[in-house]
């Protein structure tokens, strides 16, 4: 009996008990979904040890989302990671050769008349119209080193959009 009351005294001393409360958890929903569309950038072609300047045809980004909001844009390449940060290129490679003999693309993102780069696009983001709309051309330069050899080159970038907060 001893025993049971001083198992019993030790719990009361140091507080056994219950209690409920309850945590609210909230959000608040900023943005209708984003739509992308994009349009390829085409060189045409381009001889060995050769630079062009300007594509055949430029390619676009088509952004689609609430009227007048921010969205941050970035754009990521294969090898490099952000497209066009600080010089660098997004390379252009051919399935028959080493990746290493690539071609050397360097975008140029044009909004509304002003060029931006990669970096800008992410930090800085651009506004949807009043229809909440924005297109993005793109276009830029492309190398061809001389260790290159002849085929077909190709690159994919990844576009991901987002409401800057």
């Amino acid at each position: 009996m001893k025993k049971s009351l001083l198992i019993l005294g030790l719990l009361a001393s140091f507080g056994i008990a219950n209690a409920d409360t309850t945590m609210e958890v909230t959000a608040r929903v900023v943005g209708s979904a984003l739509e992308v569309e994009t349009t390829a950038v085409n060189f045409g072609e381009i001889a060995i040890d050769a630079r062009k300047d300007t594509p055949l045809t430029e390619g676009k980004i088509a952004v689609s989302g609430d009227a007048g909001r921010k969205v941050q844009v970035q754009i990521y390449d294969t090898f490099n990671g952000l497209a066009g940060n600080g010089g660098s290129t997004v390379k252009l490679t051919n399935p028959n050769t080493e990746s290493w003999r690539a071609l050397e693309y360097t975008p140029k993102f044009i909004v509304n008349g002003s060029e931006m780069s990669a970096q800008e696009l992410q930090d800085t983001g651009i506004t949807l119209s009043s229809s909440g709309t924005q297109e993005i051309n793109v276009a830029g330069s492309l190398y061809a080193p001389n260790n290159v050899i002849i085929g077909d080159y190709s690159a994919q970038m990844t576009i991901r959009v987002a409401y800057k907060m």
